[in-house]
C-alpha cells in the first residue's frame, strides 16, 4: 500500500538527488574513418584508419574485431 504524504515535516530530506557530472567526454571512443570500407578479397591489402577520441589518451584500450 502507497501512501502521498503532504506534511512537510514527515518528508525525508536526506534523499535529495544529487548533482550529475557528464562523463561522456570522459569516455573513449574508436571507430573507422570512413565509418564503412569494401575491399575485394584478392586485394592483397588495406589501409584502414582507426581514431580514437576523448577519455584519457594515455590509457591502454583493446578492441575485439572481426572481419566478414
Amino acid at each position: 500500500m502507497l501512501e502521498k504524504i503532504n506534511e512537510p515535516d514527515k518528508v525525508d530530506e536526506t534523499n535529495k538527488p544529487l548533482a550529475l557530472i557528464d562523463t561522456t567526454s570522459q569516455t573513449t571512443k574508436i571507430y573507422f574513418e570512413p565509418n564503412h570500407y569494401t575491399v575485394l578479397e584478392n586485394a592483397g591489402f588495406v589501409k584502414i584508419h582507426v581514431l580514437r577520441t576523448d577519455g584519457n589518451l594515455r590509457n591502454t584500450v583493446y578492441v575485439d574485431y572481426a572481419t566478414e
